[in-house]
């Protein structure tokens, strides 16, 4: 984006100026010192007071103007090679479970047999961030992201003896995610203003998980987890302007919730665009 403009701006300077000065020439030599010409904005000869300018002077002056507009274009590329930056994306979270996943997590932790189970496994999600870009190649990012939440819905067919109820009775179940992370990013620019990134870290989650027997005002599991695991994911990321930028990215979050239940803990994905400003 940025070669573009400064495409542009050395178009816009060989196709209007540097016509405007060559058809000057005839009329406004170094020799007669400009006596009875100057230009107006369309670039039109008309009679006026002398203007006691050389050709010399004014060439230095398109030349000058050149120079500035070239500079302008570059200055972008020095500020974005290493700089602070602030970031806020917002997307989509999936968890990696499916239903049958759910039912065995019954089977195995509690004995419970569970039947019919539906589960919504996306949700809206988002996060906020900060980062130094040390050069064209590598960064350091931390944020915080709200992972969003996601429910289920199941049936105890079959239980031990003893469980309270009997079932067969119905369980809606809540989970949701959000913490703080700190990752190291690396660039492989494929442009002056985009790039292809990988990005790897710690994690610290918090997990809050609860099941409620509906029909009773019986909550079965209320439980919160802190824990730090890894994160990763990949991207793209462009330069809009010499301060905004976008960035579109894939990211993993592992093993989140582990302990709750005695479960392992669940990935959770998140698929995110968002907008970048630069300092």
């Amino acid at each position: 984006m940025i070669a573009i403009f400064r495409n542009v701006l050395m178009l816009v300077f060989r196709g209007v100026l540097e016509p405007a000065l060559q058809i000057s020439r005839p009329f406004c030599s170094e020799r007669y010192r400009w006596k009875r010409c100057r230009f107006t904005p369309a670039g039109h000869i008309l009679r006026a007071r002398e203007i006691h300018m050389s050709i010399s002077a004014s060439r230095f002056f398109f030349w000058s103007l050149r120079c500035l507009l070239v500079a302008g274009s570059l200055l972008p590329l020095t500020v974005s090679a290493q700089s602070w930056y602030l970031g806020a994306s917002a997307g989509q979270s999936s968890i990696n479970a499916s239903p049958a996943d759910i039912e065995t997590g019954f089977l195995l932790d509690d004995g419970f047999t569970a039947s019919g189970t539906t589960l919504e496994k996306q949700d809206r999600a988002g996060k906020a961030y900060a980062g130094y870009r040390f050069n064209r190649f590598l960064a350091a990012e931390a944020g915080y992201v709200d992972l969003g939440e996601a429910r289920f819905n199941t049936t105890i067919v079959a239980a031990p003896p003893g469980t309270t109820p009997s079932p067969p009775f119905p369980i809606h179940a809540t989970a949701t995610a959000r913490g703080a992370f700190l990752n190291a990013i690396v660039h492989w620019p494929v442009t002056q203003g985009f790039s292809l990134f990988a990005k790897a870290g710690a994690f610290r989650s918090d997990a809050k998980f609860t099941e409620v027997i509906q029909g009773t005002d019986i909550t079965r599991v209320s439980r919160t987890e802190l824990q730090t695991d890894v994160n990763y994911g990949a991207g793209l990321q462009w330069v809009l302007t010499g301060m905004v930028g976008a960035r579109l990215e894939w990211e993993r979050f592992r093993n989140i919730g582990r302990g709750i239940g005695g479960r392992e803990g669940i990935d959770i994905d998140l698929v995110s665009a968002g907008l970048m400003l630069q300092f």
